[in-house]
């Protein structure tokens, strides 16, 4: 009879632990992107990139190739603007994230592009 006890206690942790994860994955779902990995170095501007210009991505090289949108470069004392490129994927099935500024703390700082 005591050996039940510990299996009903597991079974009824066991579900609210697999129930925990459910509810962290569903909330995942339709949020921002993910940050680039650790790696990728982070510039901080002290204000927000200008407006981008028109740009028109040229014909991609291959069917596999993603669109980089252009996108303004801090230099630490004025904004380039870098021309979008097209990227190749590391695999059939990766896809891209583009790359952002966001606002943080008192500046904002650019999340480089990266393939998922």
């Amino acid at each position: 009879m005591f050996a039940l006890r510990p299996r009903i206690a597991w079974s009824v942790t066991g579900a609210a632990v697999i129930a925990s994860i459910a509810l962290l994955a569903l909330a995942a779902c339709g949020s921002a992107p993910p940050p680039p990995p650790e790696s990728a170095a982070s510039v901080v501007a002290p204000a927000a990139p200008p407006a981008p210009p028109p740009e028109l991505a040229p014909a991609p090289p291959t069917v596999e190739a993603a669109w980089e949108p252009g996108h303004w470069r801090w230099t630490g004392s004025s904004w380039v603007w870098e021309a979008g490129h097209y990227v190749s994927p590391p695999t059939s099935s990766a896809q891209w994230v583009a790359g952002r500024w966001v606002a943080q703390g008192n500046g904002w700082v650019w999340l480089p592009g990266h393939w998922l």
